[in-house]
């Protein structure tokens, strides 16, 4: 245990020999510095509605993760991971306008670590700090940094879900998955996405036998999230008589046109606005030149069939519907 002790303590301090994560740590001081004289304003929009007076709620009665935890007008049937935890930091901090909003700043911060610690793991202290450095940079994040919602804690476990995945770490995949779709429904996104690949990369990819004990128990595994989400549904159902919020589901549109319009204006806004585009184009042009992995021919050839792609989805190129959405 003493060894142990001492060899964490020895990486601690080694973290502030590194020049990038005290680049980060800086980032963050300066971003909460500047968010700073937010934290006291009043709720506004969804904040106002739904999530701000619940977490305060779950401060004062308690945190849980039951539906029946708080009113309906309360959750609107949302899982109540973010609820929850709010309601952990409300009992130790108080639930106050200030400290609610410093719990939101809290989880904006820690999402900047995660990051940078999560692209040092899988590519480089150097890929990790301009990654930290251009997302902690967009309107849309900025935005939301104090604001008392559940998308920033969705980021979080989204990116500890993927790494922990790509690490072949399952018990923390399988809390962090758990984590994510019991923080927002459509995490259930993210988990899927997991489960498609891994599905392709077992069938083109991996030598091992699609139907052995050993894969089928890896999709058990890799399904635990959204047997999590189901139980989450199964309350609602006990409670109130339904898996889903009739009003949330009369407002459902099941049809490509409408997922192509707000994909278009999410890809619009992550890619192309606010100057990203000379980024992206330059991005793209140096991975061409650069990408000495794969043959020249091949990666011409990937980056014309990538603008092809955008053109069509953009509507910038007619072709029939079908041929879009594929």
């Amino acid at each position: 245990m003493k060894f142990s002790l001492k060899e964490n303590k020895h990486r601690f301090l080694l973290l502030f020999t590194d020049v990038y994560f005290l680049l980060v740590l800086l980032i963050s001081l300066i971003l909460f510095i500047y968010k700073f004289q937010y934290l006291s304003l009043p709720y506004f929009s969804d904040e106002l509605w739904v999530y701000g007076p619940s977490a305060r709620k779950m401060g004062l009665y308690g945190p849980s993760l039951l539906p029946s935890s708080l009113n309906l007008t309360d959750h609107w049937g949302h899982p109540m991971m973010f609820f929850c935890l709010s309601g952990i930091w409300g009992k130790v901090f108080g639930v106050s306008l200030f400290s609610t909003h410093l719990f939101a700043s809290t989880v904006s911060i820690t999402l900047l670590y995660v990051i940078y610690f999560v692209c040092k793991s899988l590519f480089s202290r150097q890929i990790g700090f301009y990654t930290v450095l251009i997302f902690s940079s967009l309107s849309i994040y900025q935005g939301q940094f104090s604001l008392v919602l559940p998308e920033v804690l969705l980021t979080l476990f989204t990116i500890l879900t993927f790494s922990s995945f790509l690490k072949g770490k399952n018990i923390s995949y399988m809390i962090y998955g758990s984590c994510l779709v019991l923080t927002k429904e459509t995490g259930v996104v993210a988990i899927g996405a997991v489960i498609i690949w891994a599905l392709i990369k077992d069938i083109f990819y991996s030598r091992d036998v699609l139907f052995s004990k050993k894969t089928f128990i890896q999709y058990i595994v890799l399904s635990i999230p959204i047997l999590i989400l189901c139980l989450h549904f199964l309350l609602l159902k006990i409670s109130y008589g339904w898996f889903l919020l009739p009003e949330r589901m009369e407002a459902f549109q099941f049809n490509w046109s409408a997922y192509q319009e707000r994909l278009m204006h999410l890809m619009h806004y992550v890619f192309i606005d606010q100057g990203k585009k000379p980024i992206i184009i330059g991005l793209s042009i140096v991975v061409i030149l650069f990408k000495k992995k794969y043959p020249m021919w091949l990666r011409v050839v990937i980056y014309l069939v990538a603008f092809s792609i955008i053109k069509i989805f953009f509507k910038y190129w007619k072709l029939p519907e079908l041929v879009s959405v594929i």
